[in-house]
């Protein structure tokens, strides 16, 4: 899992961000309330995959950078049977505001993204009700310790 830190900006930039791409449909974090939708409506959800830590600098205390590592996954759950519009292009819309960017600042830590992943479209998409378009952005976070 994914530092405090990394979730809260995340989830901050997402809500952000999904706002002005698709305003109607919910967003359920990580271990949220929210309950799938029984009419089979779309939903938006992330993870945190392969969280790593490890002490980059070695020195005197609080000179040392310790980087955290980890993988951030959105998933956008469409109806089945409906096509690849508009649902590729609301994920490509993502990419492109996580994509290369520093996500949050707090003092001297920062949250930077690398590239983002286009959408995985294979047998693994089909959920049942749900036909699934994810992708996934690397990203690290500096922590002075």
């Amino acid at each position: 899992m994914a530092s405090k830190l990394v979730i809260d900006a995340v989830a901050a930039k997402l809500a952000t961000v999904w706002a002005g791409i698709a305003p109607a449909i919910p967003i359920f974090a990580p271990n949220d309330t929210g309950i799938v939708p029984s009419d089979g409506t779309a939903f938006l959800t992330y993870e945190f995959w392969l969280p790593n830590e490890q002490q980059i600098t070695i020195g005197a205390r609080g000179s040392n950078v310790f980087r955290e590592e980890g993988v951030l996954r959105l998933i956008l759950s469409a109806p089945r049977g409906q096509g690849t519009d508009p649902w590729a292009g609301y994920m490509d819309s993502l990419r492109a505001a996580f994509r290369s960017t520093t996500i949050a600042t707090a003092g001297s830590t920062s949250i930077t993204t690398y590239g983002a992943a286009p959408p995985v479209l294979d047998s693994r998409s089909d959920r049942g009700a749900y036909f699934e378009f994810s992708i996934a952005i690397e990203f690290y976070l500096d922590v002075f310790s």
